[in-house]
């Protein structure tokens, strides 16, 4: 983890606009979890990667740059249901449990392009 604590650091001095980290459930799907499961362990995921930081440094050190990667399927209801969960657990979790005060990190930010299956 420190390697991780290290790039957040670097990331907020050098590289403000740059999402310098990317918490990913596209592995997590594809193993066969449910939509459920994948954000719960997705989310988790994430919220690892801002308590280590916060409990080493400080709690100003959460970044505000997070991009979840979560993987699209058919069920185009279970998907907006997902997504729209992800945003209010995420926006809860920053702003109540890890008192961030940027509004950047309150966003769940997710990516437009699927990774490409070997």
């Amino acid at each position: 983890m420190r390697l991780v604590i290290d790039t957040f650091e670097f990331g907020m001095k050098h590289t403000p606009k740059f999402n310098v980290i990317s918490i990913s459930g596209y592995h997590i799907r594809e193993a066969g979890s449910t939509a459920i499961q994948e954000l719960a362990f997705t989310l988790r995921d994430g919220m690892e990667y801002v308590e280590w930081p916060s409990a080493a440094v400080c709690r100003s050190m959460i970044h505000p740059a997070t991009l979840l990667l979560l993987q699209r399927h058919n069920d185009f209801f279970e998907e907006i249901a997902k997504y729209r969960a992800a945003r209010r657990i995420w926006h809860k979790g920053m702003k109540e449990r890890y008192k961030s005060v940027s509004p950047r990190s309150w966003r769940c930010v997710f990516t437009r392009k699927q990774p490409a299956v070997p």
